[in-house]
């Protein structure tokens, strides 16, 4: 854990991560950065956020593969800001009726692969939303985990 003031955006946290290539990383809209996508794209790591409204991409073709339940779109785009293809999967939660749009800059994932990294994300903020409503946390300990 890194302590900052309030004013300091967590991507200015999530920059001076080193992640090693293959890895994967889930991450919210408040991390929408197009040059940190293009670092992490160039290095290797795999991701997968929601689509911030109002970005600017250039559609390309849809991405070949059999139409999963739920999945409205999937598609290759170009985001402006960020070289290369990235894809654009829009999806219906059945159990809420919610529409998200998820960017993955992994082309072989499936549409459905990628909606459930971004729920399983989702899981480990209701988790410490749990800890803050339940438990009387006054401070918090913890370690990055580096790999060997």
């Amino acid at each position: 854990m890194d302590m900052t003031t309030g004013k300091v955006h967590e991507i200015n946290m999530a920059r001076k991560l080193s992640l090693p290539r293959g890895s994967w990383v889930v991450f919210d809209r408040g991390y929408t950065d197009c040059q940190w996508y293009q670092e992490l794209t160039e290095e290797g790591v795999r991701f997968v956020t929601r689509l911030k409204h109002g970005a600017v991409i250039h559609p390309g073709a849809k991405r070949r593969g059999r139409k999963s339940p739920g999945v409205l779109e999937d598609r290759k785009i170009q985001l402006k800001g960020v070289k290369g293809t990235l894809c654009k999967v829009r999806f219906l939660d059945g159990s809420t009726g919610e529409e998200y749009e998820f960017l993955p800059n992994a082309p072989g994932i499936p549409a459905t692969t990628v909606a459930a990294l971004y729920k399983e994300r989702w899981q480990v903020e209701l988790f410490f939303k749990w800890i803050k409503q339940h438990l009387k946390v006054k401070s918090f300990v913890g370690t990055r985990l580096r790999p060997h």
